[in-house]
């Protein structure tokens, strides 16, 4: 994209005596915002009429006149001065919003006009009003993109010229919310909460949308802000009588922070595309850095627990739902039990910033649903992993900075520990295995029943790796293929659960590495060798290793797996450290890499045999486009749930008094078990064995028939 040759700027300018319009047009003069506009038309060239300017707002609001969306008097006095100036060809667009799955009149176009937009300024200037969910083209992201395959809206891609104008507020997830976060709203989805917060990472979605590098100019609109601990969802303005301007969407959303006292990294949404993308090297700021007076931030007790709570895509789509002020006379709702709950809960938790005992009880609830959204990880990974959903990710990291070098010396870094491990003997287990630097290094071999030629068509080695037991996903990138047209260098990302699975009961990350990988090919085997050369989450130090089928006698094709594993233990385990009791460890390790690798081996197997390999399921990417409300992990994640949990309760309130010695027990046709009653002779440690047995056997009786496990 075009760019002026000057170093990136923000300007900030606060006037009282100003006021609010001539304080905006101070701001865009000494931001040099007409310059920027007319040397990028003339480097266009294009005239003045026919030069596309789009300026997205901020159109979030759920009641008239709110100050958590953009000012309609601002947008509009912007639109008049580009007028005045001769561009006439403007356009006011934004994408449909999320909340348009749970309240009605929630389109582009009819908030829009709610918001008081009228299609022609007081003064008589027009301009179009388009909604970016429309007109949909190929929007040509990096093929290393997490929005690879995704469209953006033609006026997006047709302006010349891309204007952000936000309101400046705070927001109970993310810390703040300014333009960076805004530009998820410019695409298409209408559950954006689903297809942007959950079926991929926010903080991804932003920074793929941030490298287009299409963003011209930001306006962040601080004269009357919105401020406080939930400053997305309630109104609660405060003038600072301040705008803050820049042509850089990072550097300006970084200045913004740092007025409200923030460290700019607090947001995870900004932390990532600062440490991807990083601010300008050089830069200039004007203005006074001063924090805002009597401004009030999000508390980090808030936001963490918010953060646990919305890591559940239902509960996040249920507490926007049931805890959002809602005027419901313009915005009834779609369902009429979310408007009951929210008619409970959303005045109990719209004054948290000046009563303390609801601002506890709110917090108390994020933590209590986040243990939810637990028990549901936890269970899943133990014992329902094809519930799981599937992560799609980006990549993860630049294929640019690796040469061909790069890739070929990978050979020489795994063939050496191949023949070490080689030469080792087998355990018990059969796995041959050693430590090397704290890492792991072993060797696992089986031959299968195929006709080698056979099974190489059935199974691709370029996909041997996201074929491992335990994968959930990530991204596979080809970086060069050989005259066959056979994939040679190759990166990748892979996501796996926490290994030993157990390992989340204690906090145990998933497995998130990005490789470079060479594939070598010759008559009688296929090998692909990879070496980790970043991980996402510091959750693996080592994560190497290579996968080869060779041709044995007829019909039959050998299966070698060598790795060099390393991977983050939880806090308990660094401070348990089991290098103390070494026989333990070498059985748990032993144990562990022998079910992992029968298991891939599985998975092979069911690839040569036309099954699907892959663990989970994938999450539906049209979901929310023909209107619908309901969301399509309720029922299965969140309604029974409530089953489970009152089951529990029923039995635990029932089983104070029933328990003894000698109690007899009895079945009923759906396999719950019911007590005779009391009889004498029971004591306290019978009482308690008893029925500790008898929920145990109730929670897994439950959990079984929410799950569908028999």
């Amino acid at each position: 994209m075009n760019r002026m040759m000057r170093d990136p700027s923000v300007t900030i300018c606060t006037s009282i005596a100003a006021g609010i319009n001539g304080l905006l047009e101070q701001t865009l003069q000494l931001s040099k915002l007409w310059n920027a506009i007319e040397s990028k038309r003339k480097a266009a060239k294009l005239s003045k009429g026919n030069f596309n300017i789009l300026i997205k707002p901020d159109l979030e609001f759920y009641e008239l006149n709110a100050t958590t969306t953009s000012s309609t008097r601002l947008v509009e006095h912007l639109v008049s001065l580009l007028a005045k100036k001769g561009y006439t060809n403007l356009i006011i667009a934004n994408g449909e919003h999320a909340s348009g799955t749970w309240l009605e009149n929630r389109d582009m176009l009819v908030l829009a006009d709610l918001a008081g937009y009228t299609y022609q300024t007081a003064d008589g200037i027009p301009y179009r009003i388009e909604s970016l969910s429309e007109n949909l083209e190929h929007a040509d992201f990096d093929k290393t993109s997490v929005l690879k395959d995704e469209r953006l809206s033609s006026h997006w891609l047709g302006a010349d010229f891309r204007i952000v104008f936000t309101r400046n507020k705070t927001d109970e997830e993310f810390y703040y919310s300014l333009c960076l976060k805004s530009l998820i709203d410019i695409l298409p989805q209408r559950a954006k909460q689903y297809h942007y917060y959950f079926r991929m990472r926010p903080e991804e979605v932003a920074a793929a949308l941030l490298q287009r590098d299409e963003i011209d100019f930001c306006i962040i609109d601080a004269y009357e802000s919105n401020h406080g601990m939930q400053g997305t969802r309630h109104g609660k303005s405060l003038f600072t009588n301040t705008f803050i301007a820049g042509d850089n969407v990072l550097l300006t959303d970084w200045v913004a922070a740092l007025k409200m006292g923030l460290d700019p990294y607090c947001s995870s949404i900004n932390s990532y595309s600062l440490k991807k993308i990083d601010l300008p090297s050089k830069y200039k700021i004007q203005g006074d850095l001063t924090v805002y007076e009597n401004w009030q931030n999000v508390p980090k007790l808030l936001a963490e627990s918010t953060q646990a709570r919305n890591k559940n895509p239902v509960i996040r789509r249920l507490s926007s739902a049931w805890l959002q002020q809602v005027d419901t006379d313009i915005f009834p709702f779609k369902n009429v039990a979310d408007a009951q709950i929210n008619k409970f809960l959303s005045p109990i938790t719209k004054n948290i910033d000046t009563h303390p005992l609801a601002y506890s009880s709110l917090v108390a609830l994020n933590y209590a649903l986040g243990g939810i959204q637990q028990f549901i990880e936890g269970w899943q990974t133990l014992y329902d992993k094809e519930k799981i959903y599937r992560q799609h990710t980006e990549l993860g990291f630049d294929i640019n900075d690796f040469t061909p070098p790069d890739f070929e010396n990978i050979e020489n870094y795994i063939l050496p520990l191949a023949q070490l491990v080689t030469c080792t003997p087998a355990d018990t287990n059969g796995i041959k295995w050693r430590y090397i630097d704290g890492s792991v290094l072993f060797e696992y071999t089986r031959t299968l029943p195929y006709d080698y030629k056979f099974f190489i068509t059935k199974v691709d080695i370029a996909q041997a790796v996201q074929y491992m037991f335990d994968n959930i996903g990530g991204a596979r990138i080809p970086v060069k293929t050989n005259e066959a047209q056979e994939i040679i260098y190759q990166a990748e990302r892979d996501i796996y659960l926490p290994q030993p699975n157990w390992m989340v009961l204690f906090g145990g990350k998933p497995i998130d590495v990005c490789k470079i990988e060479i594939i070598r090919y010759n008559a009688t085997s296929q090998t692909i060798l990879w070496r980790t050369v970043k991980s996402i989450n510091q959750s693996a130090e080592f994560d190497d290793g290579l996968v080869s089928f060779t041709a044995k006698q007829k019909g039959i094709t050998e299966i070698k797996i060598v790795a060099r594993q390393k991977f983050t233990l939880p806090l308990f385990w660094q401070v348990f450290n089991m290098d103390y009791l070494p026989a333990m460890k070498d059985a748990l390790v032993s144990d562990s890499y022998l079910r992992f690798f029968t298991r891939t081996i599985s998975n092979f197997e069911a690839a040569c045999e036309g099954r699907n390999p892959r663990l989970g399921k994938t999450a539906d990417p049209m979901w929310g486009e023909k209107g619908e409300h309901n969301h399509p992990l309720e029922a299965e994640q969140f309604k029974n749930l409530f089953a489970v949990f009152s089951g529990i309760a029923e039995k635990f309130m029932r089983g104070q008094n029933r328990f003894s010695k000698n109690s007899s027990l009895q079945k009923d046709k759906d396999g719950y078990i019911h007590f005779e009653g009391n009889k004498k002779g029971s004591n306290a440690t019978d009482a308690v064995r008893s029925f500790v047995t008898d929920v145990s056997e109730a929670i897994q009786k439950d959990v079984k028939y929410i799950t569908g496990i028999k």
